[in-house]
């Protein structure tokens, strides 16, 4: 059955009562072949000579500067409106000419029929490209979402090696997922991936980019490099090399210019010293990478370039794979525009002893990661990563008891809750482990709304009260605490660490 869902044409099918819909997302990958022939609708007498390419191709250019002038222009004119409105009606209908406001109708559901989504889902994948190991392994994934009202943005650096859910028997690694669409002849493979880490996640996702590392380095390079801030200095003596060899290469602490392959060095390195040597550090240094990509690429010097304008066109088109047509790219300039780096959730799911993952080896022998919790866990933090991040402004104080039978768990939901930014000032256990229900004591009266909302939202089942018992007062000498939470046996982490533990 055909929908349409956020501006994407969605297909579903439902292959058994007691499993969710499965969302398909129907993608378009820019035809590299394709031409654009601004002359075609001209009925030209045959005799009129032809323009030459020289001149054909300052046409085009020109076209392309005057174009994006338009679009710039109508953006400050009704921007100025909308700053402007009076009681005129005709400058209030101009006004609605500001297409940029209307972003989340753009790849919201029909009005009339519910409200837009307040979230935009990006997934990024980036992939070594012909002439590397692995070529279509995506060893880069990042899940970046926007919140159109309050410009809030957040990047999920998700590792390579979470097995993930393809089939009742089959449990790949998440990098292999492009992969296997390629292998199995699927015409966009990336659309392919996006929906199973969709389905897993049971999140929507509205826009998916492929990106062939061998790409970065010329556009990189055509943009007149990109200035970052290494926070830590390292050496990697385990860097790829031509003909499958090594070679060494090291970065210095500091701000500086890099140019394409030092770009390239620098978010794939792997094997780096002084701490940046992991799967991790390197999720962390991407997603500085892509900021400052997104800055110079939407600065006044690339934008009124033609040239770069039109060199950036063919090189997306040769190396990147979207769903990100021209009329939605329009739209998106102005949010992106807008976006501060330094305001964003950056989030690194990792298996540290504060982290949502935890590692495995399988009867094959391979490495792989998988979530603490089970998947709930991690939809959980996605689908609450902004109201968490808000909930940390209230520097609520929580500790967690123990009441069950089940060893470890009050550690468990610690790490789970410091992942969303609650502060957990210890764990321990309870008096008794005879509670059968989890039981949240508020001792703020109230007073922090948010911290209580997220604990119910994390802790589905249970109970919440401002009755304290007078065991579980505060003595005076001691920090005073917002929250006491209790687990009951109805939270029972280990007894279903994940789900995939007996396919594996």
């Amino acid at each position: 059955m055909d929908q349409q869902i956020n501006g994407i044409k969605i297909h579903t099918t439902e292959s058994s009562p007691d499993r969710k819909m499965t969302k398909k997302i129907e993608a378009h990958i820019v035809n590299v072949d394709s031409k654009v022939d601004f002359l075609n609708d001209y009925h030209q007498d045959h005799q009129i000579q032809k323009p030459n390419k020289w001149r054909h191709r300052i046409k085009i250019l020109s076209l392309i500067s005057i174009l994006f002038i338009f679009l710039l222009g109508s953006l400050l004119f009704s921007n100025y409106l909308l700053a402007h409105q009076t009681g005129d009606a005709f400058s209030a209908s101009l006004s609605k000419i500001n297409l940029w406001e209307q972003l989340a109708r753009l790849i919201g559901v029909d009005e009339s029929v519910a409200e837009p989504r307040d979230r935009i889902n990006f997934l990024l994948m980036g992939m070594g490209g012909s002439g590397q190991e692995g070529p279509f392994l995506t060893d880069t994934i990042i899940l970046a979402s926007i919140k159109p009202s309050t410009m809030q943005t957040s990047l999920i650096s998700i590792p390579r090696d979470l097995a993930v859910r393809y089939s009742d028997n089959y449990y790949p690694k998440i990098n292999e997922l492009y992969t296997i669409g390629w292998k199995s002849n699927v015409k966009e493979p990336g659309a392919f991936a996006a929906n199973v880490i969709a389905e897993n996640f049971d999140t929507m996702i509205d826009y998916y980019v492929v990106v062939d590392f061998n790409g970065l380095l010329e556009i990189v390079d055509l943009l007149g490099g990109l200035t970052i801030d290494v926070e830590t200095s390292f050496i990697d003596h385990q860097y790829p090399a031509p003909e499958f060899e090594y070679q060494t290469i090291e970065f210095i602490a500091g701000v500086q210019t890099m140019d394409g392959d030092q770009v390239l060095q620098y978010t794939r390195s792997r094997h780096g010293n002084n701490g940046e040597g992991s799967d991790f550090a390197r999720s962390k240094r991407q997603q500085k990478v892509l900021f400052a990509l997104k800055e110079k690429i939407l600065t006044y010097y690339t934008f009124f370039n033609p040239y770069k304008i039109t060199k950036l066109y063919n090189l997306f088109s040769k190396y990147i794979e979207t769903n990100i047509g021209i009329k939605e790219a329009v739209s998106l300039y102005d949010l992106f525009s807008e976006i501060d780096p330094a305001g964003a959730v950056q989030v690194t799911l990792d298996d540290a002893p504060t982290g949502l993952l935890t590692s495995a080896i399988t009867e094959e022998g391979a490495y792989i990661l998988k979530p603490k919790g089970g998947f709930e866990t991690l939809r959980e933090m996605i689908n609450n990563i902004f109201d968490s991040n808000e909930t940390k402004a209230e520097n609520a104080t929580v500790q967690v008891q123990n009441g069950s039978l089940t060893a470890g768990l009050a550690f468990t939901v610690t790490q789970q809750l410091r992942q969303y930014g609650v502060s957990v000032s210890g764990f321990k256990n309870a008096a008794t482990q005879d509670y059968q229900r989890t039981i949240i004591y508020d001792l703020s009266d109230g007073q922090m709304p948010l911290t209580s909302a997220l604990l119910q939202d994390v802790l589905k089942d249970a109970l919440i009260t401002t009755n304290i018992p007078s065991h579980l007062q505060t003595p005076e000498e001691e920090p005073a605490l917002d929250f006491i939470v209790i687990l009951g046996q109805d939270i029972d982490y280990h007894n279903n660490l994940d789900i995939i533990d007996d396919r594996l």
